[in-house]
C-alpha cells in the first residue's frame, strides 16, 4: 500500500465511500471541502482506497494536524499500517490531533468504551495525551469536547501553550487573545 496524494476518480470515489461510512451525514463536511486541506489516500492498487488523512499543516510547517484519520477496514491492522506510514511520509513533522474526551458528562457507556478505545489506540501508536483541559474545537456543529494528543517524539521540554496556541491559530484561526484560547489556557493552568 502507498499514499497517493493526486487520486484519480477511481480511487477518490472509493476514499469518499471510506468518508461517508466513517460519519452520519450531519457529521461531514463536504467531501470536496476537504480537498482544501492536504489530503492522502492510502491506496490498495490504483483504484481501490484502504483509507485516508486529511491534514494541515501547523507551526510554520513543523507540524501536521490530522483533521481526519479513517481506515477502511477495522480490527485488521489497516489503522496501525496507515499510522506508521504516514509518520514515514511526514518525515521529521510533529503529528498532532484530537479526539473526543472519554469523560464527557451524558455519555452513554457505549460512547465512553469507544473513546476510550480510539485513545488507547493512538497511544499504542506512540501519541500521548497532553495536559490541556476544556479544549473544544470553536464551532457549533455538535463535535464533542476533545482531548489534545500530540507525537511522543518531542522533548520533554515542550511549549504545551504554544502548542495549544498555534493549533487555534492555525487550524480554526483564532488569536492568541481569543477568548476561547484563553479559557482553555487557563483551564490547562498555562497562563
Amino acid at each position: 500500500m502507498r499514499w497517493v496524494r493526486d487520486p484519480g476518480p477511481a480511487l477518490r470515489a472509493h476514499a469518499e465511500e471510506i468518508y461517508g461510512d466513517a460519519f452520519p451525514p450531519e457529521l461531514r463536511a463536504p467531501f470536496d471541502d476537504l480537498f482544501d486541506d492536504e489530503v492522502l489516500v492510502y491506496a490498495e492498487d490504483p483504484d481501490r482506497a484502504a483509507g485516508l488523512v486529511v491534514l494541515r499543516r501547523i507551526g510554520e510547517q513543523r507540524w501536521a494536524f490530522v483533521r481526519y484519520f479513517l481506515a477502511g477496514r477495522r480490527g485488521a491492522g489497516v489503522g496501525s499500517r496507515m499510522f506508521a506510514d504516514l509518520r514515514r511520509e511526514l518525515g521529521d513533522a510533529r503529528v498532532v490531533l484530537d479526539v473526543e474526551d472519554p469523560g464527557e458528562p451524558g455519555i452513554d457507556g457505549a460512547e465512553h468504551a469507544v473513546r476510550l478505545r480510539r485513545i488507547a489506540f493512538y497511544e499504542r501508536l506512540g501519541m500521548t495525551v497532553l495536559p490541556v483541559r476544556g479544549y473544544e474545537p470553536p464551532h457549533d456543529d455538535g463535535h464533542a469536547p476533545a482531548l489534545l494528543l500530540l507525537s511522543s517524539d518531542v522533548d520533554p521540554g515542550l511549549d504545551v501553550r504554544h502548542l495549544v496556541e498555534t493549533v487555534f491559530r492555525d487550524r480554526y484561526h483564532l488569536a492568541d487573545d481569543h477568548p476561547v484560547v484563553r479559557r482553555v489556557l487557563e483551564a490547562s493552568s498555562l497562563l
